[in-house]
């Protein structure tokens, strides 16, 4: 398969000039990281958040006009949006229950206390790889169908692609739920929507169906089976057994 290297986008949400400009000059180093912009409080920070969605979020508890909860509400509340969020703080010792707040309702990937440099700078690569595999699992598409309908669906719940109508020349996307979605899309052109979200796929019959690996449950007897058993099984054209077998095995 045809590998390429993802750009992700990030914003800074922050009242303080010199952490906003540490944390921007930190991020000049990884060049597949793009800036979206800062917001230095609430409302543009959440409209910045709302327009944008970036993978990641470096986000202070306490801005101008409030505290930042009201942003990761939203994000709590809107299930096609996951990012990775680094949440940082000066103020646990007046605000003790924050801690609480953010790891148990809203569920923040890594919550440091400030002054934050020590622990950021030495952790930063980590941080960047984790936020990157958590795009890379949690990236939503939109997607139109034959009709005109825009579905926003998970890529991660893609289990294959098959031809539906050849003379109509309409493929099918299924899902993990059993929901199917008819498109006019080329196969060229959602091989381009794969690859461009890491997602691992082999045909299974040339110019005829494509599988995901990742919610594969198992391949016996020239068939392919998905994960919950909503998913329509594929079957594997002969000349093709062994390449799907290698490809599980050795991918």
């Amino acid at each position: 398969m045809k590998s390429i290297v993802r750009n992700y986008t990030y914003c800074v949400i922050e009242d303080v000039e010199d952490v906003i400009i540490g944390i921007l000059n930190r991020m000049k180093k990884y060049k597949n990281w793009k800036s979206i912009g800062e917001s230095r409080e609430i409302k543009s920070a959440l409209n910045l958040v709302k327009e944008h969605h970036p993978d990641l979020i470096f986000m202070d508890w306490s801005l101008k006009g409030g505290s930042t909860y009201e942003i990761l509400e939203y994000i709590k509340k809107n299930k096609y949006y996951a990012p990775y969020i680094i949440f940082f703080t000066a103020f646990q010792k007046d605000e003790p229950t924050i801690p609480e707040i953010v790891h148990n309702k809203y569920k923040v990937d890594k919550y440091l206390l400030k002054p934050i440099w020590r622990k950021f700078s030495g952790n930063l690569e980590q941080y960047l790889k984790e936020a990157s595999s958590k795009s890379s699992c949690n990236t939503y598409l939109e997607i139109t169908d034959v009709n005109k309908n825009i579905y926003k669906i998970n890529t991660s719940h893609i289990t294959s692609v098959s031809l539906y109508d050849q003379k109509k020349r309409t493929k099918t996307i299924r899902l993990l739920s059993g929901e199917e979605i008819i498109v006019k899309n080329t196969f060229q052109e959602i091989e381009e929507i794969l690859i461009k979200r890491n997602i691992d796929f082999i045909y299974t019959h040339k110019r005829y169906s494509i599988v995901i690996k990742n919610n594969i449950e198992k391949f016996e007897e020239g068939y392919v089976f998905f994960y919950e058993n909503k998913s329509p099984k594929v079957e594997v054209c002969k000349e093709n057994i062994k390449n799907v077998t290698n490809w599980l095995i050795n991918t």
